[in-house]
């Protein structure tokens, strides 16, 4: 009698699983189907009813990164790509990194785009997508600092103009008067 109660019992538990799993699967689905269909915020949807029976799935994170990313909610979908990389092995985990800088380089924040494209780099020399990025980034920054530059000394030139012009105003001034005695 109790091995009967106890193999019900497990059986039970093995059916509350594989339900979790067949409607985690479903919700999955339905979000891809909605992604595709560029309804992202659907699909978010139906990834946060996933991620409800699943909440360690680095897939189903990953994909609500996406769905955010793709509603420029940029703050959310760096924080699911990173909690995506924690959960995540293997190739996911690079993408995580990847999506993560191009996150930062959408907030504008080129320093740490740069920093995570290194870093995903680092964990796959041989994605080509992120030595672009990497190159891409330099590249940006180092423009950046260039017409910073041009702006500083723009400036600096400006400042110069109008103290020679106020001299040349002092000086006709001065002139004038001395004119006027």
């Amino acid at each position: 009698m109790k091995r009967s109660v106890r193999v019900l019992i497990m059986c039970g538990c093995v059916t509350v699983t594989m339900n979790f799993s067949f409607a985690t699967e479903r919700s999955v689905k339905k979000g891809n189907q909605h992604f595709a269909g560029g309804r992202y915020e659907d699909a978010l949807t139906a990834y946060t009813d996933a991620e409800l029976s699943a909440p360690h799935q680095a897939e189903i994170i990953f994909n609500m990164g996406d769905a955010l990313y793709k509603q420029q909610k940029y703050a959310e979908a760096h924080d699911m790509y990173d909690r995506a990389y924690m959960e995540a092995r293997g190739p996911l985990r690079t993408q995580a990194l990847y999506n993560s800088g191009c996150v930062l380089y959408r907030q504008g924040k080129l320093k740490e785009s740069l920093d995570v494209f290194k870093h995903a780099l680092q964990e796959d020399p041989s994605d080509l997508d992120t030595k672009h990025n990497v190159e891409f980034v330099e590249r940006k920054i180092k423009e950046m600092m260039n017409q910073a530059q041009q702006r500083e000394q723009q400036q600096s030139q400006s400042k110069a103009e109008q103290q020679q012009d106020k001299q040349e105003k002092d000086d006709a001034g001065r002139v004038f008067a001395a004119l006027g005695n």
